[in-house]
């Protein structure tokens, strides 16, 4: 189907004279293909019953990106409404770390793919 590209941007807020964002920031997401659905109509990697993705990343750059391979089955019933993914993130060992993440942050969004005709 294609690639899900997913991109944070660090920026530091409270102009610290140490260098908080040299040790990064260490978050947790998950990615759920078509979540609200019964009968999934993606899925991450090469296992078709993987349609939803967790996983850690340890965010150290002003910005970080990764991408996702997402595919579909072969057969589909439903190619009128759009493929939904959601997204949500939180900061991981929030207690420890020397950067924290905004409480105001936006730590989930929904996307929708349409089909191509």
């Amino acid at each position: 189907m294609g690639t899900l590209k997913v991109c944070f941007e660090m920026v530091e807020s409270t102009k610290s004279k140490a260098d908080v964002m040299s040790s990064g920031l260490n978050i947790s997401y998950m990615l759920n293909v078509d979540p609200v659905r019964q009968t999934y109509r993606g899925f991450f990697g090469n296992d078709k019953t993987a349609r939803s993705l967790t996983s850690t990343c340890n965010l150290t750059a002003n910005e970080t990106c990764f991408e996702l391979p997402v595919n579909m089955p072969k057969c589909l019933k439903d190619t009128f409404s759009p493929i939904s993914i959601k997204f949500n993130f939180s900061q991981v060992d929030s207690e420890s770390a020397s950067a924290a993440l905004n409480v105001d942050s936006r730590r989930s969004d929904t996307v929708e793919v349409p089909f191509e005709k």
